[in-house]
């Protein structure tokens, strides 16, 4: 390789909240300046995490509603001035327009298609075709996949692009893998179990039971709030800043994390949860905003939850607040990997999340967590109440959750991952 550092544009919406952004904040953070020159473009300047003074930033000041030649040409000349070697989209849709503004670039590059989601959301099949999809991510030089499922199901999607597929998890966080993990004390006021139904059985699914009627829950659809594609992962909306929610009565604690939209079910949270109340006190402490936040407090209200659940906004701490918690809970129709499950885990907490394709279940096995169908609110009852009920056993799934995480995800050896595939050498295996 050349002593001259490698550029590596990366190319993204913005900076905004959401696991596609932390991804970039920390690829730009890790990458090996001796190696690496990293500039950012931005089609829009929301900038909400911080940046090493190194890193360029430039912002063509656009709001696409429709993918067309003046857009792609405006991202083909902020190309152009930057010059880069490389190219990396962090997120489906900014690859869909890097591929389509190719033509338009008056030099040769690589380019790095990272996919948040594990398929095409179905907006953009709608918008543009899967055989447009196809069509344009055959121009990447390599396919980046945070899941293994979604790897493989890339694979049998795009047989012509099977060579070009890695699979690269997400990396904890370096406060995480870098302090012993803090555990919590005994857990407060639990007081006896009451008329506890079903039991959970052993295996990483959750039996499954009734839904119990708990008003209605918030109306499914999409979000008109939502960005072209799927939010990749609970820390969608986990920003920079603090927003404190109510106080919430003491006991033991459940931390859920993730942006208030269709996607992440934050209403089948507050149904799961009012309940695993009936038979067991809790906190459940919801992290995060987005479009639904309003019916999501009024629904906690209607069932009557207030003193127990509540929305605690955008932190900065989440870190703090999952080591003081007792258990995480996800509950999104859709995933790719979870940030915020991930870093739950990498500081001891056990998992309770929804079957989801396709990052819960590459992760939670019987061992750190429990697992319930998608959308089953009386299967996610079950499993809170059940690990609750037994501090020890919760406590030993944590360490396994701690364990899996530290080896699978620490920066240092993902960060060399990527660096292979950036400069074009074969990465190793993630084991």
């Amino acid at each position: 390789m050349s002593t001259e550092a490698i550029r590596i544009s990366v190319f993204l919406e913005s900076l905004g909240g959401g696991g596609a952004e932390r991804f970039t904040q920390w690829l730009l953070t890790k990458l090996d300046r001796d190696r690496f020159q990293p500039p950012l473009l931005l089609l829009r300047g929301e900038l909400e995490y911080s940046l090493p003074s190194d890193v360029h930033v430039d912002v063509l000041h656009q709001r696409p509603r429709h993918i067309q030649g003046p857009l792609l040409r405006a991202i083909a000349a902020g190309l152009d001035k930057q010059r880069p070697d490389v190219v990396v989209t962090p997120l489906m849709y900014p690859g869909q327009l890097l591929g389509r503004s190719l033509p338009f670039c008056s030099g040769s590059l690589r380019w790095i298609a990272r996919l948040g989601s594990p398929t095409p959301p179905r907006r953009l099949i709608h918008k543009v075709g899967f055989w447009r999809f196809r069509r344009v991510i055959s121009a990447a030089d390599a396919v980046i996949q945070n899941t293994r499922g979604g790897a493989d199901a890339l694979r049998r999607q795009l047989p012509s692009l099977a060579d070009r597929v890695a699979y690269i998890p997400n990396a904890a966080p370096d406060a995480a893998t870098s302090q012993p993990a803090t555990k919590a004390g005994p857990t407060v006021a639990e007081g006896p179990t009451v008329a506890d139904g079903p039991s959970v059985a052993d295996g990483p699914s959750v039996a499954e039971g009734p839904s119990v009627a708990d008003g209605p829950s918030v109306a499914e659809g999409p979000s008109a709030a939502q960005g072209p594609s799927v939010a990749e992962g609970p820390s969608a909306a986990l920003g920079p800043s603090v927003a404190e929610g109510p106080s919430v009565a003491e006991g033991p604690t459940v931390i859920w994390a993730g942006r208030l939209d269709r996607v992440k079910r934050p209403d089948l949270a507050v149904t799961a949860a009012a309940q695993a109340l009936r038979r067991r006190p809790f906190r459940l402490k919801m992290f995060g905003d987005g479009p639904l936040r309003l019916e999501v407090q009024a629904q906690i209200e209607r069932l009557g939850v207030q003193d127990r659940v509540a929305l605690c906004g955008r932190s900065d701490a989440l870190l703090d607040e999952m080591r003081q918690a007792h258990l995480f809970f996800l509950t999104s129709d859709s995933e790719g990997m979870p940030n915020a499950m991930i870093e739950a885990m990498s500081v001891g907490l056990p998992v309770v999340a929804t079957d989801c394709r396709f990052g819960p279940s590459e992760w939670v096995t019987a061992a750190s967590g429990r697992l319930a169908k998608t959308g089953d609110a009386a299967g996610l009852a079950n499993a809170i109440t059940e690990l609750l009920g037994d501090e020890v056993r919760r406590q030993e799934m944590g360490a396994q959750a701690r364990e899996q995480v530290l080896r699978q995800c620490r920066g240092d050896h993902l960060i060399e991952q990527w660096h292979s595939i950036l400069s074009r050498q074969p990465a190793p295996a993630t084991s």
